[in-house]
């Protein structure tokens, strides 16, 4: 009975991420309470995830990524190759991802994307590329580096410590690397068939801002008494023909029109709701009559070209802004510029623009004086989409947070001491170095990151103390083995490449692991899990086909649609899938 409880939360819990009822880590504690009231978990061992040595690892490791990349020690780097792009554009881009890739086999991928983001949009504003292009090799770049070393991403620390507890030695420092650099080269010549065939051409509004326009922004507007377009039938204005501009409802008091308006006409305080392109919205702002954004005073909503700068500003997947109305944010009085409308994808927005409650990859069309929009570019809150961050912290320290990395990284490689505590040694000196202090360690850590690995480890508890993974194993074993352990091996990649896209990265390895663990005995006695186990890290790592993870990070920026994330993806996942089935047997015997 106890294994179909799991069941059942597993599938409901999946259902709650793929249709985002609520955020992933509110839902891990949804599993976790679920675990306790239903009797399959006694309190301490649903919350024993909490304090796992995995999550402590990952928590200190995130805080050494962010020591290293506040120190701005990346950041010169990415630097020089926007210098390196002008004179040899041939070698810039794909020069730049590589060291996206080396840099993500170190350090947390989410950031580096974030930090490389306006780097490759500068580069491809410079020789003319479409954005869509390369922002998808940007966050595979990231996902394929992650796979090389065992601090390359979170996943791998998981994996490493759930084997530890059930007597399996920890994964090396760079044992992961064999399969990780070949599967990272054929990603890099597969990126270089997508570029070409593949990825999509879609106009960046900052980039290619012109008559064409690109993507479509939602704002709104207030009829005034003395605006031409008052007593007149909305069919008969501007804004009922077809054109830059749609209205997509009508807010009169308390009612709520909606289309086809018919023969209905524009009152004076209608507040109507627009989509349309850039242009045609920054030229509301110098419209007779008609009040852009009401909650802003009349006069501080002119674009001027001469002296101001249009803006894109992505709210990235770990925003404390997150779920918080747009006007909390107080754009104007902490950075002097003006937001005028929202991006979102696949959503229709039917707020009020300041009452409309910010997610991650929504993307904010903003204009301000160019010597205000430094203040944006320093922030670590958003992503600007122009330019290159000019402004970095404690530059001084960048070679003392290189060498607290490279020590963490040499002491675990000699075996002598475990990952968790040269973390934990790392996250120490980072802060008594002064590379960043203790509360920008405690703001910056992504708390939602801890807690949903938390909860995960006690479904994954649940998986194995109901038997429920055994059985699983066992008929995974059953119709793959008649085929041989290579087809379990490959089965099992298979499966925890298809559940990472539904859950985190993370979370697929840690309920497939069990699984894997079990089924290598199944197999004969003289099997060993170790490249079961990796068949689950690499798997679970390859999350290329939906926009999760750093793939939501360029989902916006990049205009793209779910689709091409499948169209891009799925080639790269069976490309993986056929390598972990030929190289995995070979590489771990």
């Amino acid at each position: 009975m106890d294994g179909w409880i799991v069941i059942a939360i597993t599938a409901a819990s999946l259902v709650a991420f793929a249709l985002e009822i609520l955020p992933m880590d509110l839902v891990a504690i949804g599993v976790v309470i679920s675990l306790i009231l239903t009797g399959v978990l006694e309190p301490d061992e649903a919350v024993a995830g909490f304090g796992d040595r995995a999550v402590v690892t990952v928590g200190a490791l995130l805080i050494i990524s962010e020591g290293v990349l506040r120190t701005g020690a990346i950041e010169s780097l990415a630097r020089r190759l926007a210098t390196l792009g002008r004179a040899r554009p041939s070698i810039a881009l794909p020069s730049a991802l590589a060291v996206v890739l080396i840099t993500s086999a170190f350090l947390n991928n989410t950031p580096v994307v974030a930090l490389f983001l306006p780097v490759i949009l500068g580069l491809a504003r410079e020789y003319g590329i479409f954005p869509s292009k390369v922002l998808i090799p940007l966050s595979y770049a990231a996902i394929l580096g992650g796979t090389c070393t065992l601090i390359g991403t979170s996943t791998n620390i998981v994996v490493s410590s759930m084997a530890e507890r059930v007597g399996i030695p920890p994964i090396g420092m760079f044992e992961m690397a064999p399969f990780g650099v070949i599967f990272a080269a054929l990603g890099f010549l597969y990126l270089g068939f997508a570029f070409k065939k593949i990825l999509p051409d879609r106009k960046l509004v900052t980039t290619f801002l012109g008559p064409e326009g690109g993507r479509e922004f939602v704002t709104e507007v207030e009829v005034k008494p003395e605006s031409a377009l008052a007593g007149k039938r909305i069919a008969d204005t501007a804004l009922g023909k077809p054109g830059n501009l749609r209205i997509l409802q009508i807010l009169r008091g308390e009612e709520v029109i909606w289309p086809p308006f018919g023969d209905e006409t524009v009152r004076a305080g209608d507040l109507i709701l627009l989509r349309g392109d850039p242009n045609a919205i920054l030229s509301l702002t110098a419209t007779e009559g008609i009040h852009v954004l009401p909650e802003i005073a009349e006069g501080a909503l002119r674009f001027d070209r001469k002296s101001m700068r249009l803006l894109e500003i992505v709210i990235p997947p770990d925003s404390r802004w997150t779920g918080r109305p747009v006007r909390d944010v107080r754009f104007a009085k902490r950075f002097g510029v003006t937001v005028v409308a929202i991006f979102r994808h696949a959503h229709h927005l039917r707020e009020k623009i300041a009452e409309t409650r910010l997610r991650p990859t929504d993307i904010l069309l903003a204009f301000g004086d160019e010597a205000r929009i430094a203040d944006l570019r320093e922030s670590e809150e958003f992503i600007l989409l122009e330019g290159v961050h000019d402004s970095v912290l404690n530059r001084e320290k960048a070679p003392i947070a290189i060498g607290i990395l490279a020590g963490v990284v040499a002491a675990n490689s000699s075996g002598a001491v475990p990952l968790a505590a040269c973390a934990l040694t790392g996250a120490f000196l980072m802060i008594v170095a002064g590379c960043l202090t203790a509360r920008e360690a405690y703001t910056r850590i992504p708390w939602s990151i801890l807690i949903l690995l938390g909860g995960t480890l006690a479904l994954a508890a649940a998986y194995t103390k109901t038997g429920l993974a055994a059985s699983i194993a066992q008929e995974i074993v059953d119709l793959s083995l008649p085929l041989g352990r290579v087809a379990v091996i490959s089965s099992l990649y298979l499966l925890a490449s298809v559940l990472t896209e539904l859950l985190s990265n993370p979370a697929a390895a840690a309920l497939l692991l069990p699984i894997a663990v079990t089924a290598a005995p199944l197999c004969g006695p003289e099997s060993d899990p170790r490249a079961f186990v990796m068949a689950v890290v690499f798997g679970a790592s390859a999350s290329f086909a939906t926009p999760t993870d750093t793939n939501a990070l360029v989902y916006g920026a990049g205009g793209y649609r779910y689709v091409d994330f499948l169209r891009a993806g799925l080639p790269l996942k069976l490309i993986g899938w056929a390598a972990a089935t030929t190289l995995l047997p070979i590489l771990w015997p």
